[in-house]
């Protein structure tokens, strides 16, 4: 007679279970719209923010090579003006200067009958620049608001410069077009100085006056192709890094989505399942009685009204307390309280499994009760299966044993963002892994030897890919300031002989030897040994890969007159260019000499990461470097970092 019923209900909850379904399935999809948007715009970003970069960069060195020629110019025109100028034979290309009639030993013949003319500072300039523009394309040019000859003569832009120079401007630079072409421009001023009196006192000036400027172009077009170059190489890194994630976040996105189908589904039975129940207890002759997390009555069955007196409605919402005699209410919240921290599902309540009761006319009658807890959509609650023993004697039966529902959303959601950096790291690890057995000829010989150098090449990307993802997650947690340090006392040399060990295979692959110099009882350190090992196994790891075979690399560490920590690696290889040691900390720097000769490129991201792990430690990093004399990377932890002996 109740199946009807029953199944009627359960279509409606079924059905109002898919319509919730269906409205969390939307917001499902829009956290994964989301996550993809997040991650596009952190991969935009980032390419923004390097090419906005590059461009400063490109600007820079441009200015940088500006300053250098000036600077050059400078020390040619204050050796020349020391000197007094200096005399060369007369020639076509160098015939006396007329500005410089008025000196009595402009032209001197010398005992053999050679004659010489007197080149002053500026002439000496003049015509080393213009020399220099036709080999190297930079522009220079002595100038004033003054000239004697006429090819001196300022420009428009060179005009402006100088006023600008003569009001007290240190410098001006501007980009300019000359010619066609875009250059960088720059202009510092000219002061007269001892020595200058000799050529241009006659004009009026003296030591001290501003006489003029001298002018440096720089052009642009091998700065734009070089940049131009490296955009490309940005654009295509975070156009694949960016695939990489969309797939990393497809394939989270499928087992999230299943184990969230099968929660619904689990949901939907369980409520099917507590319909048909509800039926089942109204005709259940013993009492079921429902208590929530505030002990309060939420349910009370007809066996309920039957034994107890009360109608349901006239408990609903009161406390459960009500049914028992006063003197057992105080050890019953005790005793619900211990239920609560226990880890059954089932436990009698009361001595020997038997209670008292208390009817509605204040009666008291011997009862055997069970308890049973449960979480249901996350909120706790007890139901009590309660059986009067006064009239009927007989066992007790157990009701209701039910599993604990799990917040599955929850843990799902936990798991998504905790295998995130798997998920990017799996499809790479595939990649790697049958490219190398395609290399190795695991699966049989490969015709041609072409493939075999294919496969090399993507087990070589593979790994290399694979190494820029872990550091650039490192980097970013370190950045984010969400990387402690779990420090503890630790023994530094022994800590650098298992890296050195662990780099073992590696350095006598490449043909390297590697060596320790550490002192004899040199004392412990507070530090994180697991980062430490990184900092040196980083170090170790760029000195054997750009070691020549047969070339050296030692580990040393020394205390300094502070009792700091300084860790040294050195190496004897291709070294790094003194222009690039400013930068070659920075993510994603790589020396590109470097990286031609040993053949095995970097993610630009070790000596970063390096950098960024020390700094966490209070400690600082120094390089020194010189092009084929090798590279000395210096770590110095603070004192307070070293144990007494």
């Amino acid at each position: 007679m109740y199946e009807e019923p029953a199944r009627t209900a359960g279509y409606a909850i079924m059905s109002q279970s898919l319509t919730t379904s269906r409205g969390g399935f939307t917001q499902f999809w829009r956290y994964v719209a989301a996550a993809a948007i997040f991650w596009t715009i952190i991969i935009g970003g980032s390419l923004i923010w390097n090419l906005h970069l590059l461009d400063k960069q490109m600007w820079e060195l441009a200015r940088k090579e500006a300053i250098a020629n000036f600077n050059k110019d400078q020390g040619f025109r204050l050796w020349g003006t020391k000197h007094g100028g200096v005399y060369v034979p007369i020639t076509e290309h160098t015939p006396p200067s007329p500005y410089m009639v008025h000196l009595p030993e402009r032209d001197i013949e010398t005992p053999s009958g050679r004659r010489l003319t007197l080149m002053n500072p500026a002439y000496m300039v003049r015509q080393m620049m213009d020399e220099y523009t036709e080999l190297y394309g930079i522009r220079g040019k002595i100038t004033g608001l003054t000239v004697l000859r006429e090819g001196n003569a300022p420009d428009e832009w060179e005009q402006q410069a100088l006023i600008r120079l003569r009001d007290g401007a240190k410098e001006v630079s501007e980009v300019a077009i000359i010619e066609g072409e875009t250059y960088q421009r720059m202009m510092r001023p000219m002061y007269m100085k001892p020595g200058c009196e000799k050529c241009h006192g006659h004009l009026g000036y003296k030591t001290g006056d501003f006489r003029g400027g001298v002018g440096i172009a720089v052009p642009i077009k091998p700065y734009l192709v070089n940049k131009r170059d490296s955009a490309e190489v940005f654009t295509l890194t975070h156009a694949f890094i960016w695939l990489l994630g969309l797939g990393g976040i497809g394939f989270g996105t499928r087992q999230l989505r299943g184990r969230i189908n099968e929660r619904d589904l689990a949901e939907i039975e369980a409520r099917l399942h507590r319909d048909r129940l509800a039926g089942i207890l109204d005709i259940a002759p013993e009492a079921v009685i429902t208590i929530d997390a505030d002990m309060t009555i939420s349910l009370f069955n007809q066996g309920a009204e039957r034994i107890f007196g009360y109608e349901a409605g006239e408990l609903i919402g009161r406390p459960f307390e009500i049914l028992m005699p006063e003197r057992y209410r105080q050890g019953h919240r005790k005793l619900v309280e211990n239920f609560d921290n226990s880890g059954k599902q089932i436990m009698q309540v009361g001595d020997r499994g038997e209670i008292y009761g208390l009817r509605k006319d204040g009666t008291e009658f011997p009862a055997s009760a069970s308890v049973s807890k449960l979480r249901v959509e996350g909120e706790r609650i007890h139901t009590v299966l309660l059986h009067d023993i006064t009239a009927r004697k007989r066992d007790e039966e157990a009701l209701v044993a039910a599993k604990e529902q799990a917040e599955l959303a929850s843990r799902a959601k936990s798991e998504f963002l905790a295998n995130m950096s798997h998920e990017l790291r799996t499809p790479l690890n595939s990649i790697i892994g049958f490219s190398q057995m395609l290399e190795e000829q695991v699966l049989g010989p490969i015709g041609r030897k072409r493939y075999r150098e294919y496969a090399g090449n993507i087990h070589n990307s593979g790994d290399h890919l694979l190494e820029l993802i872990s550091d650039i997650l490192d980097i970013s947690k370190i950045e984010a300031g969400e990387t402690d340090l779990d420090e503890e006392a630790m023994d530094l040399d022994a800590t650098i002989e298992e890296c050195v060990r662990m780099m073992g295979e590696r350095a006598e692959t490449a043909g390297v030897e590697v060596s320790l110099d550490i002192p004899n009882n040199f004392p412990g350190l507070f530090a994180d040994r697991r980062r430490l090992k990184q900092i040196v196994l980083n170090l170790l790891s760029n000195s054997v890969k750009f070691t020549p075979a047969k070339g050296r690399v030692t580990v040393q560490a020394r205390l300094d007159g502070d009792d700091a920590i300084v860790i040294k690696v050195r190496d004897s290889g291709v070294g790094i260019p003194k222009d690039e040691l400013i930068s070659v900390m920075q993510p994603f720097t790589q020396v590109r000499k470097d990286a031609h000769e040993s053949g095995q490129p970097g993610t630009g991201l070790g000596l970063s990461l390096v950098n960024s792990l020390t700094k966490l430690h209070g400690g600082d990093v120094a390089i020194e470097s010189a092009l084929e004399e090798g590279t000395t990377v210096t770590v110095k932890l603070p004192p307070e970092r070293t144990l007494a002996n």
